[in-house]
């Protein structure tokens, strides 16, 4: 089964390979210039921001919409582990065996966690052992969580003193939840600070285009006319990298993983394109 790092891998490769050959369909037709500096070829113009931005919408689109199904997956498990094995060690402490705790737990969970916990009573039903069990679901949990399930191995191993080690366990995931659900409400707080600065970044540079568009039509000939096309491209350039890194920043402080933040790169971006593109007209007026 493909990983879905290894699908979001595949669709960037994709897109590079097609965006390349679309670049090149724009220079061949004359609707993108290329500027070129030693070994280095930047393409720029007005048209190619254009197309740039909407095939950028396009390739955060598709990373977030493939990046969505896993991140809920990951959501409902964080948001029930703690409390699973928390009822599981109750039921350890009522008399239960650990197997039948286990039924007895996850008649309270739901979604795609519940799901997990489904197919490894199934796989100890058929007779495999709990280790092999973990082992079989371990490969859909991921890493993340997958050590937690582990407990319930360790917790079996420990004879008397299960019930201990699945409290402390329990207590010590619901301590990291708490504690993750505080930092996501920290990190809330940033998240108008760095829309400020996209949208501070792009009136700059707007302001900067209608200054380089002044000295472009100034008729005074000690003046050096600049190539405002390609100084706005450098610039939507530097735009496209400050929306991209915020959104990969914020998404890493909230979710916890770069690879689930594309819908905050989204975000940021269309908010980075929407004003890169109208505020220079806007600015500049009738």
């Amino acid at each position: 089964m493909i990983s879905y790092r290894f699908k979001l891998f595949l669709i960037i490769i994709n897109f590079l390979i097609l965006f390349q050959a679309f670049t090149q369909y724009l220079l061949v037709n004359g609707y993108a210039k290329l500027y070129i500096i030693s070994f280095l070829q930047i393409p720029y113009g007005y048209i190619y921001t254009n197309a740039v931005s909407a095939a950028l919408l396009l390739l955060y689109s598709a990373l977030a919409l493939v990046a969505l199904p896993y991140s809920s997956r990951f959501k409902s498990v964080e948001s029930q582990i703690g409390s699973f094995i928390g009822n599981v060690a109750v039921y350890l402490k009522s008399g239960t065996t650990l197997y039948q705790s286990i039924l007895l737990a996850k008649r309270d969970l739901r979604g795609y966690f519940r799901d997990v916990i489904d197919r490894m009573d199934t796989m100890i039903s058929l007779g495999a052992s709990l280790d092999d069990a973990i082992d079989y679901v371990l490969r859909d949990l991921g890493h993340e969580y997958g050590y937690t399930i582990r407990i319930l191995s360790v917790a079996m191993r420990s004879g008397g003193k299960s019930v201990d080690v699945a409290e402390k366990a329990s207590n010590l995931l619901n301590y990291f939840k708490s504690f993750r659900d505080y930092r996501k409400r920290v990190f809330r707080q940033y998240l108008i600070l760095l829309l400020l600065v996209v949208v501070v970044f792009d009136f700059t540079a707007a302001f900067i285009h209608l200054i380089l568009n002044t000295l472009t039509l100034s008729e005074m000939l000690l003046i050096i006319k600049p190539d405002t096309e390609f100084i706005y491209t450098l610039l939507y350039y530097t735009s496209v990298v400050v929306s991209l890194v915020s959104g990969i920043s914020y998404g890493k402080s909230i979710e916890g993983s770069a690879t689930r933040s594309f819908h905050y790169v989204l975000l940021f971006s269309a908010l980075n394109f929407a004003l890169i593109h109208t505020l220079p007209k806007f600015i500049a007026g009738p």
